[in-house]
Formats: structure tokens, sequence, C-alpha cells
């Protein structure tokens, strides 16, 4: 037997279980991005949006389903599925970007 302490990993989240998750995760391999459960998880929340979102909005959505993260991951992660033309960046009236 081995005495290997297992993996530490995230909680299963609802989000990481949707549908939206499962065509994140897709189209983020199809793109040969590391399919990270930040990124992943990101891609499902603008995927599933009725609308553009901010940062903000994100960090939000993510905490409001427990699921840990930090704002340079987030950063990251944006900056990563834009380079890769998975998402779009729009300036909207408030002069914010969504």
């Amino acid at each position: 037997m081995s005495d290997a302490k297992p993996k530490a990993s995230l909680p299963a989240t609802p989000l990481l279980s949707s549908p939206c998750a499962h065509s994140a995760a897709s189209r983020i391999g199809e793109r040969r991005l590391r399919k990270t459960k930040i990124r992943v998880a990101v891609l499902a929340i603008l995927l599933d949006a009725k609308a553009p979102l901010t940062h903000a909005d994100v960090e939000q959505i993510l905490i409001e389903h427990q699921f840990p993260v930090d704002r340079v991951s987030l950063y990251r992660s944006f900056s990563a599925l834009f380079d890769a033309q998975l998402v779009l960046r729009v300036l909207a009236h408030d002069g914010c970007w969504r």
C-alpha cells in the first residue's frame, strides 16, 4: 500500500459539471490551451451569460459558487481566453470592458 496523500483538488461545483462547462472544456482543448479549472469555469460563465460581463461580475459569480479564485488568476484566464479568440472584449457605454 502507498502512504501517498491524495492530491488536493477543488470541490466539485455545479459550475464545472454544467453543460456549459463541458462545452467550455472542449473549446479550450480545441485551441490547445491547458484546461485549468479556472479557465473552464470562466468560459462556462461567459457562455451561459445573456449579456457581456465584467471581470468583477465573473469574480462575483465564482464567489457565489464557492469557487476559490484570486484576481491575478482570473485576469490571466481572461487574457488566455482572449488571446485564443475564445472570448471578445467589448467596451461598454460606461467605459468598462466587458
